[in-house]
């Protein structure tokens, strides 16, 4: 899982990661792999990952390079609030889009959550289906 967001320290960043670092085990426990990715810089990431007691990996995409590679790079050079989710091959299932940090993590859980089979991909999601993915930038 790929977890893009604008500002390291900012509110809505830290109630979006904090909600991953709680949501950790249970996801690592389903084999999800969880990055967090942001365009501040190496030391503000690191400050950032000891101040929420991150346990996973978190990208100092300083120059906006990877976030511009997944099309979430936005105004002012931030990247947008988007998180990807992908299978084990690397197949993204589903792309979260939304302002709200907590949809995020719901969605993340909701997909891969202790009730998922470890290493299992995620089923699509269909239209209906609330896990869908949200239209909009």
């Amino acid at each position: 899982m790929l977890f893009f967001y604008p500002k390291a320290g900012s509110p809505g960043c830290t109630r979006e990661t904090e909600g991953f670092v709680g949501a950790y085990e249970a996801l690592h426990a389903a084999g999800v792999a969880l990055l967090g990715v942001s365009v501040d810089t190496t030391s503000s990431q690191a400050r950032f990952a000891v101040r929420c007691q991150v346990p996973f990996p978190l990208v100092a995409d300083h120059d906006g390079s990877v976030a511009r590679s997944y099309d979430v790079l936005g105004l002012l050079g931030l990247a947008r609030r988007v998180t990807f989710l992908l299978d084990a091959d690397g197949v993204v299932r589903e792309v979260i889009r939304s302002p709200f940090p907590r949809v995020h993590v719901r969605r993340a859980v909701a997909r891969w959550g202790p009730q998922a089979p470890v290493g299992a991909p995620a089923p699509a999601a269909t239209p209906d289906d609330p896990r869908a993915p949200e239209s909009g930038p």
